[in-house]
This record gives C-alpha cells, sequence and structure tokens, in this order.
C-alpha cells in the first residue's frame, strides 16, 4: 500500500516524529489538514479539552470510517450524521462564521461533512442527486440514487468567483486532453458558484486505495521539496507504464502554462483499485 516508505516486511519500523509526528506517510495521509484541522481543534475545545492532548493515534480514530481513500480505523470515534437535505448556501454562510468566529453549534455537523479531507478551504462531502437535484449528507451510506462529490467553499482571502474560477480552470483541463474526474458548479443564491468534483476514491460503493506524494515520498509539502522531475519518476516507478508518465507531463505542462501555483506534494495522488493497477490522479 506504500512501496517505498512503508514496505511489506518483517520487524518494526519506526518513523520520526519530525515531519508526520511518528506516523507513516501512508497514514498521515487520512489525517486533514487546515479546515478539516481547524474544525477538529475547535470541536475539542469546545468539548473542554486542549487539542494538543490528541496524540496522531487519537485523530486517527475519530477518523474511523469516514476518511477519504480506501483506508479505516478501529475504534472508530467518528459521528457521522443522520442523511438529509442540506443547503449549500447555508453550509458556507456556516463555514465562514467557524473562519471568522467559532460558532461551537454547527462544529459537530461541519466536521462529520468534512469527512476529513485535507486542504485549506472548507469542504463537505455531499450525496448528489443529479436527476432530481437533491443534496444530501455524503459522510456516510447514500441511497441508490445519489452519487457522492465534494463540494468546496470559498475561504476568508478568497473573492466571491473562487469557485467559477477553478471550474473553468477545470473545463480547461479537461479540453487540453487532461484526464479528471466529473466537476460541477452549484449556483448559489447570491450569484456566486461552488465548485464540485464526483469522490475520485470512489467507484460506485466501492473504496479505492489513495496515497498522496507527499505521503509517498515523505515530502513536506508546506516546503518545496520535490519537483516535476520526481513526480514524473514516481509515476514511472508505480504505475510501470509510460502512458501515465506522460499524463502527468501534460498535467506539469497545463500548470505551468496556465500559472497554477497550488501544485504542491500533497496535490497529487495515486489510485489503486483492488486489482492493485495504480494510476495518477488529475484533479
Amino acid at each position: 500500500m506504500s512501496p517505498f516508505r512503508l514496505p511489506l516486511k518483517s520487524g518494526v519500523q519506526t518513523f520520526g516524529t519530525g515531519l508526520f509526528g511518528g506516523l507513516p506517510g501512508l497514514f498521515n495521509d487520512s489525517l486533514p489538514d487546515g479546515w478539516g484541522r481547524l474544525l477538529f481543534d475547535q470541536s475539542m475545545r469546545a468539548e473542554g479539552f486542549l487539542p494538543e492532548e490528541f496524540s496522531p493515534l487519537d485523530r486517527l480514530a475519530y477518523i474511523g470510517q469516514t476518511g477519504m481513500g480506501a483506508l479505516s480505523y478501529e475504534p472508530d470515534f467518528s459521528e457521522a450524521p443522520e442523511r438529509e437535505q442540506i443547503d449549500l448556501d447555508w453550509l458556507a454562510a456556516q463555514s465562514v462564521d467557524v473562519l471568522e468566529v467559532e460558532a461551537d453549534e454547527v462544529l459537530a455537523e461541519l466536521l462529520a461533512l468534512n469527512g476529513y479531507s485535507a486542504g485549506a478551504r472548507p469542504k463537505a462531502l455531499i450525496g448528489f442527486d443529479g436527476k432530481q437535484g437533491q443534496i444530501a449528507h455524503g459522510a456516510g451510506a447514500l441511497g441508490n440514487n445519489y452519487e457522492p462529490w465534494l463540494v468546496k467553499f470559498a475561504n476568508l482571502p478568497d473573492g466571491p468567483d473562487a469557485g467559477a474560477i477553478e471550474f473553468a480552470y477545470a473545463e480547461m483541463a479537461r479540453r487540453s486532453g487532461i484526464e479528471i474526474p466529473e466537476t460541477h458548479l452549484f449556483i448559489a443564491v447570491k450569484g456566486e458558484g461552488y465548485f464540485a468534483t464526483k469522490r475520485f476514491d470512489r467507484d460506485g460503493s466501492k473504496h479505492l486505495h489513495m496515497h498522496r506524494a507527499c505521503g509517498l515520498l515523505h515530502s513536506d509539502f508546506r516546503t518545496p521539496s520535490i519537483d516535476y522531475q520526481d513526480l514524473l519518476d514516481l509515476t514511472s516507478l508505480l504505475t510501470r507504464d509510460v502512458r501515465e508518465t506522460e499524463k502527468i507531463f501534460r498535467l506539469a505542462v497545463f500548470n505551468v502554462l496556465a500559472h497554477n501555483r497550488d501544485d504542491h506534494s500533497k496535490n497529487f495522488s495515486f489510485l489503486m483499485n483492488e486489482a492493485g493497477d495504480c494510476r495518477p490522479l488529475m484533479i
């Protein structure tokens, strides 16, 4: 599942505490950063705990069955809400409240909806019924008519058109021949839009194993530590398929020409199906 830093072999393997708090990158990939970590820390403070009291293993227990990718953790302390219809405009407004001030009354719901996805911008895992145009909680099991999607909301420094801009970039990438998951722009009441992508770590009810370049290589995504040549080599080693390596090269060219400056090591991932076939994730 992680061939470079956590190979399948006998014996005890240890990891320094400096980068991932003692975890191998495989399991650190399950932990949130940015928005997800903010929600968890504020939620724990609201319950009378200090965030520093929770070790990385404690945090994995709160992820339980709700994390991205195929990994799940026991004991499972996660709390998935009952599936019900949700309002994206309301979620966006509540996300702003959490960023500006502590809003204890909505922390639990936002935390469950986040699904411990990574990144600085607020996100929610939703179930989307395209035929009926209905949106439901997507952290748990979904009904037959719902598909798993991930929707993003604007961060405080973002402008009101951040979602529309990201959607435009996705369309440019698609028209450039880059294979990316299905995307959608949910229109807000105020005219803004929420960028959404069909969940890339799900194939129907199947959970796909996902591993970020950051965790694969034990690379600190906060500092410039790898370049596109490293990604090309990594893709070649993992997939053993020159066609997949060419996809990464095409994506690299697009990012350079489109002035995408958010291409750090946590934004490049690889998916593996149950047959063990691996491919890079283009998003």
